[in-house]
């Protein structure tokens, strides 16, 4: 996969695309923080 298809991956996946990819990989730092609280309005499928 490309790196534009992994931007496109993340947007719909998780509504936010990293500044950078490592390959595929993306740095736990960044999904920390920006998806440290999950809000309370999440659906199941949100939260999990």
């Amino acid at each position: 996969m490309t790196s534009a298809n992994w931007t496109a991956t993340c947007e719909q996946l998780l509504g936010k695309v990293p500044n950078k990819f490592r390959g595929s990989q993306i740095e736990m730092g960044w999904l920390e923080d920006n998806f440290k609280t999950i809000e309370a309005s999440a659906s199941d499928v949100e939260k999990e």
